[in-house]
């Protein structure tokens, strides 16, 4: 009798079962795209895409990816995103005519140009930002470049110091002051720590290309509040780049950039406070790109070139 009973119960389970076959989920009627706190420069940022069906329940469905600025970073077919620039860009999937996307999304990281002096110096100009482009919680940014071994053994270590607060962008020019080496033609990689994450990227120096001296440069304090700056056009630069410094203290009291196309080789700086008992100079950078970090994006392929001069400011 015992074992009739059980027959019964196992027979009237396999009946429920028939009675309620478990439903395969149907095509997506929605999509919902992960978020990413940020796309870091030279690396991949993975987003996924859940589907569901007009009942709620998790389907698949081919996914088309797209990018809204492919100059800024592009996404494969599983949704692997890699950033090139920096700039904001919007990732979308899209499935079955329905799409979802990323909020707009600022990437962040690490981007080094390349190049050398009129002399042969190594110069390299970067561009900067934190994923929350906040200030580093340590401003002093330990770096290494590996180039060719002939290039000093190939390997130079320095540091950086990003203390910008007027801006998000921590954007600069290296010269020969802070890499004292002969520069070689030939393929570099720039390493950065900040707040124990590493960024990289890549880069390439050609000597060969050089800028002619800069000539004809005055630089008279019609003040002590005042400096005219008047040099001669070099041709084939692009831009021109002006500091003073206080010598004597070791500050840049001001700075100036002049696009070529301008045709203006005269700078008046003013609202200076300036010291007779002390040395000023004039810092005059020729270049064939524009270092500038409203320009930056524009220059970040090849390489640079540059020549410069330093000349004592004569005060009134």
């Amino acid at each position: 009798m015992k074992s009739m009973q059980v027959y019964v119960l196992v027979s009237s389970v396999l009946a429920l079962a028939a009675c309620n076959p478990t439903t395969p989920a149907g095509p997506a009627t929605s999509v919902v795209v992960s978020e990413a706190p940020g796309f870091k420069i030279n690396a991949q940022t993975q987003l996924t895409a859940t589907l569901k069906d007009k009942d709620g329940k998790v389907t698949s469905g081919n996914v088309t990816w797209t990018s809204s600025n492919p100059d800024v970073a592009v996404v494969d077919g599983q949704g692997r995103v890699t950033a090139k620039n920096f700039g904001t860009v919007k990732i979308t999937a899209t499935v079955n005519g329905i799409s979802d996307s990323t909020n707009d999304t600022k990437t962040y990281g690490l981007r080094v140009l390349g190049g050398s002096s009129n002399t042969g110096q190594t110069a390299f100009m970067y561009k900067f930002r934190t994923r929350t482009g906040q200030k580093p919680a340590n401003p002093t940014a330990p770096y290494r470049i590996d180039g060719p071994a002939s290039w000093d053994d190939g390997v130079f270590t320095s540091n950086l110091t990003l203390n910008n607060a007027s801006t998000s962008y921590y954007t600069r020019l290296i010269t020969s002051k802070g890499v004292p080496i002969p520069a070689v033609t030939g393929a570099y990689k720039f390493t950065l720590t900040v707040d124990g994450e590493t960024y990289t990227d890549t880069f390439n120096v050609n000597i060969n290309n050089k800028l002619p001296a800069i000539t004809g440069v005055t630089a008279k304090a019609l003040s002590f509040s005042q400096v005219l700056v008047t040099w001669n056009d070099v041709p084939g630069a692009e831009s021109y780049l002006l500091r003073i410094y206080n010598v004597t203290d070791n500050k840049i009291l001001s700075f100036a950039y002049v696009d070529d196309s301008l045709n203006d080789r005269e700078v008046t700086f003013t609202n200076l406070t300036l010291d007779a008992s002390k040395v000023y100079e004039i810092e005059l950078t020729a270049f064939t790109r524009t270092p500038d970090s409203d320009h930056f994006e524009d220059v970040l392929t090849g390489d640079f070139h540059y020549s410069q001069i330093e000349q004592t400011i004569v005060m009134p």
